[in-house]
């Protein structure tokens, strides 16, 4: 009889390889938001925001470890698609260990949605979730990042950015039009939701 193949760290991280590459990427990445990943309560709560009972296309901004992409794998229909974008190459290695069919990963700015999403087929987002930091762009990055945002959700879609301040939330409502708010004061730091719907 065959021995059982054992399935090491490499090929399934823990959770203290997802805590121990998270602080790393921190230290040595001014782009990295926050030195320690997103509570799981905030996942849920924003997560349950969103419907999975049909086949969707979900892009998200700033994956890091994937406290949200996994919870949105978890979540979403056998047909739908994830498209990742992490920047940080360790974080984004991290995340491709997780075999998933419905999973692709980029390491290129969000500003470049546009051109990933037509490379590898994927059509206008349902949803778009971002935690990048957007604090630390320009408000050039920021405008442009936020209108390519926009071109790539399809009618009715939505935009979904937590951040931990309300920076963003005057150029969201600029670009989307009115959005729906809410915060996480447990969180650490203290989480702020943006929901703007594309009309």
């Amino acid at each position: 009889m065959a021995k059982k193949k054992k399935v090491t760290s490499k090929e399934n991280p823990s959770a203290l390889d997802h805590t121990v590459a998270y602080v790393k990427s921190f230290i040595k990445d001014r782009n990295v938001a926050s030195v320690t990943p997103t509570s799981s309560h905030v996942v849920n709560q924003i997560c349950d925001r969103m419907r999975f009972d049909r086949d969707l296309t979900v892009i998200e901004y700033g994956a890091g470890t994937g406290v949200f992409t996994f919870e949105l794998l978890k979540r979403m229909t056998p047909g739908s698609r994830l498209l990742a974008f992490e920047t940080n190459p360790d974080l984004a290695e991290l995340l491709e260990k997780h075999n998933d069919l419905r999973l692709a990963v980029s390491t290129e700015s969000a500003a470049r949605v546009s051109e990933v999403r037509n490379d590898i087929g994927l059509p206008a987002a349902d949803y778009i979730l971002s935690g990048i930091p957007f604090s630390f762009f320009d408000a050039g990055l920021r405008r442009e990042i936020v209108l390519k945002t926009y071109d790539n959700i399809r009618p009715e879609g939505r935009f979904l950015v937590y951040q931990a301040s309300w920076m963003m939330k005057d150029l969201i409502e600029e670009i989307f039009g009115n959005i729906d708010t809410d915060s996480y004061l447990l969180n650490i730091p203290p989480m702020f939701l943006m929901d703007a719907i594309r009309n």
